[in-house]
């Protein structure tokens, strides 16, 4: 036999949230259709991931400091040269490069230019290691905290979605900064303490003293900004 649905409190609660959380998706795939600016210039240039099959001449020194490059064998693993082994340079920079191994997984700039490709070594490969990590953070959550800590890392993938697809999405409109970061801190805020306090005074209040912080303190740095002439743009970063 099918259940009855028992329309009580509980029942129109669900519904009018799914229909909020319905309508916030919808409302995050209207606002990332913006043309997004390109910060840096790559065209010409793509970044392409590779692995060292081996390493053709060293720059190590005698006191364990690299100096100049290294000349190294990639096989790529991504791009238009996927399955293809090219040789690379490795500068021992600050900025770019990586002190190469054989097996080692990095990020590989291509440059083309008509029919020649140059290709160098931007960083180590990090994807693993970044991945592993937060699995790792997500299961020491849920195994402490159980259906809490499930309920948690809920909200933390919510509060990244909102980083990526709300926040950026508002100041590339032209939105302002601190009244867009106001606004994804007061969905957050609700979303989160919602999930982990559930539908109740406590989190009523929590909710809206935690949002009127930061209303009051989105205000205020307005305010100072303005009377102070601070806009970020005489800074060097």
């Amino acid at each position: 036999m099918k259940k009855k649905i028992v329309w009580n409190r509980k029942t129109w609660i669900r519904l009018a949230l799914l229909a909020a959380g319905i309508c916030f998706f919808a409302f995050l795939f209207w606002l990332n259709q913006v043309d997004k600016p390109e910060l840096v210039t790559s065209e010409g240039r793509t970044f392409e991931r590779a692995q060292v099959v081996k390493v053709l001449q060293d720059n190590i020194q005698e006191n364990g400091r690299r100096y100049g490059e290294q000349k190294v064998v990639l096989h790529m693993l991504t791009g238009p040269h996927r399955g293809e082994e090219l040789e690379a340079t490795s500068s021992a920079g600050y900025l770019f490069g990586a002190g190469c191994t054989p097996g080692m997984r990095v990020i590989a700039i291509q440059s083309v230019s008509g029919d020649i490709t140059v290709t160098s070594v931007f960083s180590a490969d990090r994807e693993l290691a970044v991945y592993g990590l937060l699995a790792v953070f997500g299961l020491c959550i849920c195994l402490i905290g159980r259906r809490q800590g499930v309920k948690a890392c809920v909200g933390l993938v919510f509060t990244f979605i909102c980083l990526i697809f709300m926040y950026l999405p508002l100041v590339f409109r032209g939105f302002s900064p601190f009244w867009a970061a106001v606004l994804v801190c007061v969905a957050t805020t609700f979303v989160t303490l919602y999930l982990v306090g559930g539908p109740n005074k406590k989190t009523a209040c929590a909710i809206a003293g935690t949002i009127a912080g930061v209303v009051i303190a989105g205000a205020v740095a307005t305010i100072f900004g303005q009377a102070a002439g601070i806009s970020g743009y005489n800074v060097s970063n």
